[in-house]
């Protein structure tokens, strides 16, 4: 009980923290999410960010499949497990780690026993381009696995479509869509590697009205360059996808007029006023971005940085200017330094 009391706090801080990061949040179709045991099967193109996006905008208690060779650090390993995610093994983690998948399966087994949910991303690694890649059956089998031992189940799985305006951006935004949920149970059926297939295929058709998504991979460079010039709003994939289909028949696309940029000379003094205030976390988060190798996971850091990092150094000089000058100024302190990351431009 305590452990869950602390998750849902951990969770509502990270929420938070998710609306300091992006500009604005949309969130679509949160009603299609059953009561039951679901399967959240979303896109995945933004790292930890996308698990995170989903737990913390849904009333569902959510677990994450997450790929296994992440935890062999123990503080990483520390931090993931405390944000509810389990390993699961590729064959890259080595043939023999494979049979560790049973103990994963095992356990979301008993998770849909107490109606929680489990979030995974089928289509099996993470992705920078706007289109949903070929999924794996993993979700199938997941599903299958739990109703061969508990017919009685109904288990749901629900879409999810993940759309950034750029993902790689400090203060952009993001929209959420849960679409309406597949009920597992109703491919459970003999041939099941044919269910599992049609099931696969269901699930991808939905999610492909969820996301924004380029059919065409070998026109993907040309169908995105030409969708840029009309000003595409990537939060709302429905608008998004109509003008990738005009593209794909040759229709030509309305050149809309520019858009007026924001004058930001005028937060210039701000933004200088921010780095001395936070230099000393924002040169640890320079030192840690030059360790990572695969860019998707900058932004995933960054946050990670962003909502535990600054606010300790915030709280610790506040603590000793409290001691120094009194509690006063160690507040005034507070209360200039806690926002002062929002004019920082990267």
């Amino acid at each position: 009980m305590i452990q869950r009391a602390g998750h849902y706090l951990l969770r509502m801080y990270v929420r938070a923290g998710l609306y300091f990061y992006f500009r604005k949040i949309i969130i679509h179709g949160r009603d299609n999410i059953p009561s039951g045991p679901v399967i959240f099967a979303a896109n995945h193109q933004n790292a930890f960010m996308d698990a995170l996006i989903i737990a913390c905008f849904n009333d569902h208690f959510t677990y994450f499949l997450t790929r296994a060779d992440i935890f062999k650090r123990a503080f990483i390993r520390w931090m993931i497990t405390s944000l509810n995610m389990i390993p699961v093994y590729r064959i890259r983690d080595g043939w023999q780690s494979l049979a560790d998948n049973q103990k994963t399966f095992d356990s979301c087994k008993q998770l849909f026993l107490k109606n929680e949910a489990v979030g995974i991303f089928p289509e099996g690694n993470h992705g920078s381009e706007r289109r949903l890649r070929l999924l794996t059956k993993g979700f199938a089998r997941l599903a299958f696995e739990t109703l061969h031992h508990y017919p009685e189940l109904k288990i749901s799985i629900v879409p999810v479509g993940i759309n950034y305006s750029d993902h790689q951006a400090f203060r952009s935004s993001v929209s959420i869509y849960f679409g309406e949920p597949i009920l597992a149970n109703d491919y459970f059926h003999e041939p099941i590697r044919r269910e599992a297939t049609h099931l696969r295929d269901e699930l991808a058709a939905r999610m492909k009205r969820l996301t924004t998504h380029v059919e065409d991979v070998d026109r993907y460079s040309e169908i995105i360059q030409k969708l840029e010039t009309s000003n595409p709003n990537y939060l709302d994939p429905a608008d998004t996808n109509k003008r990738i289909s005009k593209i794909e028949r040759g229709e030509g696309m309305t050149r809309p007029p520019l858009r007026s940029k924001r004058n930001a000379w005028g937060l210039l003094p701000f933004h200088y006023v921010a780095i001395a205030i936070n230099f000393i976390p924002r040169y640890a988060w320079r030192k840690i971005k030059m360790r990572i190798k695969d860019p998707v996971f900058v932004t995933s850091i960054r946050f990670g940085v962003g909502i535990f990092v600054f606010p300790f150094f915030y709280l610790l000089i506040g603590l000793l200017v409290s001691m120094l000058y009194g509690p006063t100024i160690a507040l005034s302190w507070c209360a200039v330094s806690f926002p002062s990351a929002l004019f920082l431009r990267r």
